[in-house]
Formats: structure tokens, sequence, C-alpha cells
């Protein structure tokens, strides 16, 4: 089962964040993108049986994922190696881990990601980093070599 659904109106208000994928005829099958939906990095899997959109941080050690390579429906983490499966978020080394996934609408034939709807009252002051990635701590940069 894909997450891909069709978008109605109450779906597309200005309130939920969303990144534009492109027209449905330019996302080949076996590609992937990474976009942008509010301020999380999300990595887009264009598969033959639908698109999947995951957040691109591995739960392990917040590693981006987008350099990772990817194997039978799984994501490998470019440091550790740990494999998260692109449809559901689980992570096959630790099922107690998972990364946040996202739903892929058609609109005008197009794809597009789409987050959480962003409450009124949430701002920069007031949200704390963590809060979109499930309370874990917020991505951390390489260290020096």
């Amino acid at each position: 089962m894909t997450n891909e659904v069709a978008v109605n109106d109450s779906l597309l208000n200005p309130l939920v964040p969303r990144a534009d994928l492109g027209p449905i005829s330019d996302c080949w099958p076996g590609s992937r993108r990474l976009v942008t939906v509010g301020e999380t990095s999300v990595l887009v899997h264009i598969e033959d049986d639908g698109v999947f959109a995951i957040e691109n941080v591995c739960p392990h050690y917040q590693v981006a994922l987008n350099t990772g390579s990817r194997r039978h429906g799984y994501v490998e983490c470019p440091w550790h190696h740990w494999l998260i499966n692109i449809r559901t978020g689980e992570c096959l080394h630790n099922p107690r881990e998972k990364v946040r996934t996202f739903t892929v609408a058609t609109v005008d034939d197009r794809f597009v990601v789409l987050g959480s709807p962003v409450s009124l009252s949430d701002t920069p002051s007031t949200t704390p980093l963590h809060s979109s990635r499930n309370d874990r701590p917020a991505q951390r940069e390489l260290p020096p070599s």
C-alpha cells in the first residue's frame, strides 16, 4: 500500500506545508529526490508501485539518508548501515526506531509532498526545533575529520 492519496481542498490549505515534486511525467521509477517540507528535509523515493516520502534522517545518529544507497525497498544509512524502509519508515536493525513518513498527493498531474498542518500558535520562538522529529534531538552535523 502506498501513501499516495487523492487530495481534497481541506488538505490544500495554507497551514499545511508542502513541496512540489513536479509533473508526474517527470518522476521516473527508481529515482529519488530531496525536498524540504516546512523545515523538515524529506527524501522521496519514486517506485513502480508508488511514491514514498520519509524524513531524511537516520534515527541512530541523525545522519542525512539522502547519500545512502538504496537496497530492495530500503535506504542505507551512510554511517552505520542501518536500513530504513522507504514505505513505512521502520528501521530493519532496530524495530523500535522509525523515521516519519509523509503523504504524497496527486494535484493537477503533479506529485506534492504534504507535511502536518501548522498550528497558528506555532512560531519559532515557542516551538522547539526537535518537535518535528517525534521528540528526537535536532540533526547533528558530521564531526570534524
